[in-house]
């Protein structure tokens, strides 16, 4: 089984060291290196998806892209620039809202064939409608049975599984809004 080291590198990454990962598209860094709790390591497990937090009071955020011809909104960002909406290719890079309202949503009760999937089970899946206007694709954290259409939530990074070398794989995903 591949480590998360070892899946970002087959993204085109062409160095990585203990804390930075260098990106062929736009020589974005990332740090990948975060330290849990139990003094494991936290790595993304898609790189570009989420800013990671970088000290303790900061939040993660979506990045997406917004076409400066016409205005839409795109999740994920568009890797080449180009807007399907206008055809143009005039993106700049957006961080998008913490806070949506849950579109749709259905609870997983069976890890899905073909071995993809090493999270949790039971496990929900939906998505969330941004106020921007995009609706995203996530996992759902928290109580499962909690969850209800039209619901605010809001966006965290959290472990999705652990690889082979004992670190954390982590993801975005939404989780309800504490009142």
């Amino acid at each position: 089984m591949k480590n998360c080291k070892d899946l970002l590198e087959q993204k085109f990454i062409k160095r990585y060291d203990k804390m930075k990962l260098e990106v062929e598209a736009g020589l974005i860094f990332v740090d990948i290196e975060l330290t849990t709790k139990e003094g494991e390591r936290m790595i993304p497990i898609t790189d570009g998806l989420y800013t990671m937090p970088q000290s303790p009071g900061e939040k993660p955020q979506l990045i997406g892209s917004r076409c400066l011809s016409c205005g839409e909104i795109y999740f994920p960002r568009k890797e080449k620039g180009l807007c399907v909406h206008c055809q143009q290719k005039n993106m700049e890079e957006v961080k998008l809202s913490r806070h949506g309202k849950i579109a749709s949503f259905t609870v997983v009760m069976q890890p899905p064939a073909g071995g993809f999937y090493r999270g949790p089970v039971p496990y929900a899946y939906g998505y969330v409608d941004l106020p921007e206007g995009v609706r995203v694709e996530t996992l759902f954290a928290g109580d499962l049975d909690a969850l209800e259409t039209d619901m605010d939530v809001e966006l965290v990074v959290e472990k999705l599984y652990e690889d082979d070398e004992g670190n954390e794989c982590a993801t975005y995903k939404f989780k309800p809004v504490q009142k």
